[in-house]
């Protein structure tokens, strides 16, 4: 303080391009791999039409219900 970080160092710019083209890159991969996921995600991701979004989901079949803990 008191002007001591007044001025950026020698090295400022190499850092500042070298995070926001690591920014960058971890942006594009989460985006690759959210686009690639097959697993269930939200909204047109999950299902192919908003028809089938709307239906009511089942829940279990009924041999898993009869298996679980608090069934009785």
């Amino acid at each position: 303080m008191c002007g001591y970080f007044a001025f950026v160092g020698k090295w400022f710019m190499l850092k500042k391009l070298v995070f926001m083209i690591l920014l960058r890159l971890q942006k594009r991969q989460q985006k690759a791999a959210a686009s690639k996921s097959d697993g269930p995600g939200y909204g047109v991701k999950s299902r192919s039409s908003i028809e089938e979004m709307e239906c009511v989901q089942p829940l279990c079949d009924d041999e898993m219900v009869s298996q679980a803990y608090d069934s009785d």
